[in-house]
C-alpha cells in the first residue's frame, strides 16, 4: 500500500470549504485592497488581477456556485466571470506575482484553525 506523501513546505495549505464572502475577504486582504474597491467598476490592473483570482477561487472552492451566481456576487456578468477564470488559469501558469498572490490568498483562507497535522 503506497504511503501518502506529505505536502511540500512551499505548497500552500488546502483550505476547507468557504463562503463566497470569506473568499472575497481573503483575496482582498492578500492583495491589500478594500472589499468595496474589489467589487467596484475600476479596471486598473491592481484591481482586475485580484478580482480574476477571486473568480477563480470562487469557482474552485464553491462547487455549487454557477457563473451567473459568481457574477451576481461580484457585480459582474457571467461572461466576465468566465473570462476572469480563464485569465486567472493562464496567469497562474506564467506569472510568478500572480502565483504568489494565489498562494497568499490560500494561506489567508486556510488560517491557523484549518491547518491539519
Amino acid at each position: 500500500r503506497p504511503v501518502p506523501s506529505q505536502p511540500s513546505a512551499s505548497a500552500p495549505p488546502k483550505p476547507r470549504r468557504r463562503t463566497m464572502a470569506e473568499i472575497l475577504d481573503a483575496v482582498a486582504t492578500a492583495a491589500g485592497i478594500e472589499r468595496p474597491r474589489l467589487l467596484g467598476p475600476c479596471r486598473a490592473r491592481e484591481l482586475v488581477r485580484p478580482r480574476q483570482l477571486c473568480m477563480h477561487l470562487l469557482r474552485q472552492l464553491c462547487p455549487g456556485a454557477s457563473l451567473p451566481a459568481i457574477g451576481f456576487f461580484l457585480l459582474r456578468d457571467h461572461t466576465t466571470v468566465l473570462y476572469g477564470i480563464r485569465r486567472a488559469e493562464s496567469l497562474l501558469v506564467r506569472d510568478p506575482a500572480f502565483r504568489a498572490l494565489h498562494a497568499k490568498a490560500l494561506r489567508q483562507l486556510a488560517g491557523p484553525a484549518d491547518v491539519q497535522g
